[in-house]
């Protein structure tokens, strides 16, 4: 079953005693990024994240925040570093100084500094990610299951524009036929105009007829088409990642479709082509998507 790349997915939890926000969103992309927003507190672990991220996720960009949410009942576990604070404060005091300013600078500028705020204690990585790891699981298969539910509803639209093509096709092959039948009597009907009946050589007629044949049979593209179609099925069965190979299949298809459209030399078979490669387009925007 084929996954999208489009999902959003979050989880709640404890990491260190403090309650903490997983937010994982995905958008469609060649490869696998994963763009983190954490804090400080976890930026050692910053490659452990992301590498445990690329074990569910093989393509898409995940967005992925990890935020702590304040509660009344939570106790502190951070501190103010002054040693760190007077020296923001002496070097803003300067330069407010330097700049002409009265003002000095606001203690709410002074905290949103970087490692203002620093961890009332220290904690080893392996307690951190003992914590953080289930609640990063929680929130990627919570984006797993929505991925999983948009690659189903379009593997709906692809088996949908797919019996499109397959009646579209066997449409083609049935004027084909027609179309030989219809070009053998036009050119006898040339022929008897230009001479009478008993000069018409038969040998003559069929190697014409039988270059006709030659210049515009689609037996070969129609077989292909009919196989891409079974393999691109096939396919949507599969686990795992197959974006790339339905993509390369409907190019596949196109250029067959391509082909028939230019030895077909009948006005309908180039108005169902047409319609076969509107589908074949509505199917590559969507595919895109797929993991």
């Amino acid at each position: 079953m084929p996954k999208s790349m489009t999902g959003y997915g979050h989880a709640r939890g404890k990491v260190l005693g403090r309650d903490f926000l997983v937010e994982a969103k995905s958008v469609n992309h060649k490869f696998c990024e994963i763009n983190l927003k954490i804090s400080t507190r976890f930026s050692a672990l910053e490659s452990k994240i992301q590498s445990f991220a690329k074990e569910f996720f093989t393509r898409g960009r995940i967005d992925l925040l990890i935020r702590e949410e304040s509660g009344e009942d939570s106790p502190s576990s951070y501190q103010l570093d002054t040693k760190k604070l007077k020296a923001y404060y002496q070097q803003l005091d300067k330069l407010y100084q330097d700049l002409g300013k009265k003002e000095t600078p606001s203690l709410e500028a002074l905290l949103a500094l970087p490692q203002v705020l620093v961890p009332s204690e220290e904690m080893s990585e392996e307690k951190i990610w003992a914590d953080l790891k289930p609640l990063l699981h929680k929130g990627f298969k919570s984006l797993e299951t929505m991925r999983k539910q948009e690659g189903k509803a379009l593997e709906k639209i692809f088996l949908k524009e797919l019996k499109f093509l397959e009646e579209k096709l066997i449409e083609i092959k049935k004027v084909i036929p027609q179309k030989l039948k219809d070009y053998r009597a036009q050119l006898e009907k040339r022929l008897h105009k230009l001479m009478p009946l008993d000069h018409v050589d038969p040998q003559r007629l069929a190697a014409e007829i039988a270059l006709f044949v030659d210049r515009t049979d689609a037996s070969e593209e129609i077989v292909r088409c009919e196989s891409h179609f079974k393999h691109f099925r096939d396919q949507l069965k599969k686990s795992g990642p197959i974006g790339r190979k339905l993509d390369f299949l409907l190019q596949e298809i196109n250029r067959e479709v391509n082909t028939l459209s230019a030895k077909s030399q009948s006005a309908l078979v180039s108005q169902n082509v047409v319609e076969c490669k509107h589908s074949l387009e509505r199917m590559r925007e969507q595919v895109q998507n797929i993991e």
